[in-house]
């Protein structure tokens, strides 16, 4: 399904082609970390996988692209101490907002949460004081109970009910993938679900990460959604999306019982 050829692809020669961070590159067995010339913010670069094509990959490459990232998390932060707010976001080709086939993901880092990471934060603490539970999990058990969600090992996962878009499934992990293989293995397999059982071919995935001055508390939030056929010319969201609400086709059952086979 891509099809672009790596002649000619800046990605396939980031030493070459692409610029550097202040303090240097970060190099992973499987990836390579290069500054972001179109910025989202003052700290937002990239981890460029060493594959061209973003949809061939093993749990060993996706591992190396979230150790690389979180690599380059630390390393910012130990450069300027008040960026504190790591954010990892990997659109997985054009529909889903890349300027480039190659496979890539964007890492950034802040001094305040990002909007939407905010309020999840906001919730998450809000819902502790005022009802003394955990909001994620309490997400989870209402998702269990439908149905919606399944588990690996501690990870636990769902199909959300109020999907952003298509498909999208939610991770929560209590520890820090790159320090934990069963949150990367839960990662991978939801991908690959996607992938080769699904049908899809582009897709977003972000991870929402707590700042690295608390420790414990707040989750990591994974989250992973299908942003429509290939062979589409069609846009898959439109006014109604950004003004209204989402619409969505898909049905979450049919999602989880993909998931759960691969688990």
């Amino acid at each position: 399904m891509v099809a672009e050829s790596e002649n000619g692809c800046d990605f396939c020669q980031p030493e070459k082609y692409t610029p550097e961070d202040v303090f240097g590159r970060l190099v992973g067995e499987h990836s390579i970390t290069a500054a972001n010339l179109a910025k989202y913010d003052v700290w937002s670069s990239l981890v460029i996988f060493n594959n061209h094509n973003p949809l061939k990959f093993t749990l060993k490459e996706l591992s190396d692209y979230i150790d690389t990232s979180f690599a380059w998390f630390e390393a910012v932060n130990n450069h300027s101490p008040q960026f504190e707010f790591p954010f990892f976001v990997w659109n997985c080709l054009p529909r889903a907002g890349a300027s480039q086939i190659h496979g890539h993901c964007q890492i950034l880092m802040s001094k305040e949460p990002y909007a939407r990471v905010k309020t999840l934060m906001e919730t998450y603490q809000k819902y502790k004081k005022e009802y003394g539970a955990d909001y994620f999990q309490d997400i989870y058990l209402v998702h269990h109970s439908m149905g919606l969600s399944a588990q690996h090992g501690d990870i636990n996962f769902f199909a959300s009910i109020t999907p952003i878009k298509e498909k999208e499934v939610i991770i929560i992990s209590p520890r820090n993938p790159s320090d934990d293989i069963m949150a990367k293995d839960t990662i991978f397999r939801v991908l690959r679900c996607f992938i080769d059982t699904l049908g899809v071919f582009s897709f977003n995935l972000s991870i929402s990460i707590p700042p690295y001055y608390k420790k414990g508390g707040f989750p990591y939030i994974i989250r992973i959604v299908d942003r429509g056929s290939l062979l589409k010319s069609t846009a898959d969201m439109g006014g109604m999306e950004l003004y209204g609400s989402s619409v969505v086709a898909d049905d979450p059952y049919k999602t989880v019982d993909a998931l759960k086979s691969v688990f």
